[in-house]
């Protein structure tokens, strides 16, 4: 398996302290889950991140190969305490044809939809890219594509639709270390850092909400420690921010 072009290179030591540190925080959890369900899925992730070759050449390990993109999207999901996402939120091609049948075509499925109160629901999508952990000048080649900005449009243009009353706002979240400082002073657990959407000259006063992703940073060791609690605050702060723009 190769590494992915997003993927940060790790030294030996940062890899094994990595590793363990994941696996420190599962085994905590372990200890405290009597849920058979939720014990399997971290037994899963732990034999996952004890299997994982130290070797910072090598591509089994390293800080974004499939399988931390995985345990990233699961611990944000939970964090953000996403909804089960059913069909309704799932937009979908179809197909026409000549003689008046139809073929529907596969469901694009959203990584975690969040209902916020009545009148909002949030599409957020985790993003385990290289961008939180590099110097300025760089780090804009490390960016999620156009394409997956052109997708989370498409998923927030099709849950606008489903209820009136509620406005789509799309979510991109990416790990950093707060502890590097590389975004100024800045050492808060989450972080705004912009939005990204198709057009730089579609900003106008009747925008639509959908038509934005915003996207924060979180620090990849308060996610560890923070996904299974109570969240809202975070939640409330997300919103505020996504809100105040025109």
């Amino acid at each position: 398996m190769s590494v992915p072009t997003h993927t940060p290179e790790l030294t030996k030591e940062s890899a094994a302290k990595l590793k363990d540190y994941y696996l420190y925080q599962i085994e905590k959890e372990y200890s405290k889950t009597f849920n058979d369900k939720e014990r399997e899925r971290l037994r899963h992730f732990r034999n996952i991140i004890d299997g994982l070759n130290e070797n910072a050449n090598s591509s089994n390990f390293s800080f974004g190969t499939d399988y931390y993109e995985y345990i990233f999207e699961y611990m944000i999901n939970r964090f953000f305490g996403g909804i089960n996402i059913s069909k309704k939120y799932q937009p979908k091609s179809y197909w026409k044809f000549k003689d008046d049948t139809v073929c529907e075509g596969s469901s694009l499925m959203p990584d975690t939809i969040v209902e916020y109160n009545s009148d909002k629901i949030l599409i957020i999508d985790a993003k385990y890219y290289r961008f939180g952990s590099l110097d300025k000048k760089i780090r804009d080649r490390h960016l999620p594509p156009t394409s997956s900005v052109h997708k989370q449009i498409v998923y927030g243009e099709h849950n606008s639709k489903i209820d009136e009353g509620q406005e789509a706002y799309n979510i991109f979240v990416m790990p950093y270390n707060k502890e590097k400082k590389l975004f100024n002073e800045n050492k808060d657990d989450l972080i705004y850092i912009g939005y990204a959407q198709m057009d730089k000259d579609n900003e106008t006063e009747n925008q639509l909400t959908h038509e934005r992703v915003h996207t924060f940073l979180i620090d990849l060791k308060y996610l560890i420690k923070n996904y299974k609690n109570d969240n809202q605050k975070t939640l409330d702060t997300i919103v505020k921010e996504i809100t105040k723009l025109p």
